[in-house]
This record gives C-alpha cells, structure tokens and sequence, in this order.
C-alpha cells in the first residue's frame, strides 16, 4: 500500500506545484488496491477508462455546474470519515489537520488547504521539540509553500 500512496503523495505534490488543479488520485489507487489490482495493468485500465471519458465531456459539460455540488457535499463526509482517526490531544497533529479541514472551505481550494497543513506540520513539531521527527523534504515542501503564498499575496505573480 506504501508504494500507491507515495506515487499519489507525489502527483498531488507536482500537480499543485505546477499551478494544476489538485491531482487526487487516492480514491482510484485505494478502490484499485481494494479490489486486488497490485499491477501496473490496473493503472492502465483506468488510464484507458479515463480516455474513453473524453468522448463524454460535451455531455457532463451540458450540466449546470450547481448540480455537480451536491458531489462535493457527498464527497466532504467521506473525507470526514478519517477525521476521526487524527489524535486531537497532540498539537504537532491537530494543529496541521485543522487548519488543513478549515482553510480548505474558507479558500475555496484543496490544494490552499493541504498547503496549509503541509506548512503547520513541521511548524509545530519544531515548536514542540520534536525536530527530528521531521524530514527534510518536509521541510522542503513547507518552506517551498511559504514561498508560493509570500509571492502570491505579495502581487509579484498576479492572477496565477
């Protein structure tokens, strides 16, 4: 399960990076892995699904875009779900996985939101004395962020 969820980790990272809508590519790899598929004939399949759906995008482009938002409802309280499993009694935690549930609303963005948990994960930890559970490309991705929003709010990148 490791190996899925790194390369998911690492195409939400770049997408987001590279200025894309957020790349979630969690629920088809845990559906995938779930059903059995553990190959790279799996990702091809969807690959190919996902082709086949370009031919229908006259259609779902027909629907008015508030009836695709009750999806967004249903999708939020499955993401709900794995609240629970976050130990709220540790700051280093809660603080990150909060402002990740929070931001998200207020910004209208996943991306602003993971962002924002990303930075206040190694934040807290260092205020907490717990550097070294910290890894460097944590750190890396914290300070890469901090940077996108300093640049970002600052005006130097416009309407980006």
């Amino acid at each position: 399960m490791d190996e899925p969820l790194m390369a998911d980790a690492v195409g939400t990272t770049v997408g987001g990076m590279l200025g894309t809508s957020t790349v979630t590519t969690y629920v088809e790899s845990a559906t995938g892995i779930e059903e059995g598929g553990r190959t790279g004939m799996t990702a091809l399949v969807v690959a190919l699904g996902f082709f086949a759906a370009v031919a229908f995008v006259p259609v779902a482009a027909a629907i008015p875009q508030y009836a695709s938002h009750i999806a967004l409802v249903v999708v939020a309280v499955l993401m709900l779900g794995n609240v629970s499993e976050v130990d709220w009694r540790d700051p280093t935690h809660a603080v990150p996985a909060g402002l990740t549930i929070i931001v998200m609303p207020f910004t209208y963005s996943i991306a602003y939101g993971i962002a924002a948990g990303v930075i206040a994960y190694p934040v807290m930890k260092a205020f907490a004395g717990e550097r070294d559970d910290v890894h460097l490309g944590q750190w890396a991705l914290a300070l890469l962020f901090a940077g996108y929003f300093v640049l970002r709010t600052g005006g130097i990148l416009g309407s980006v």
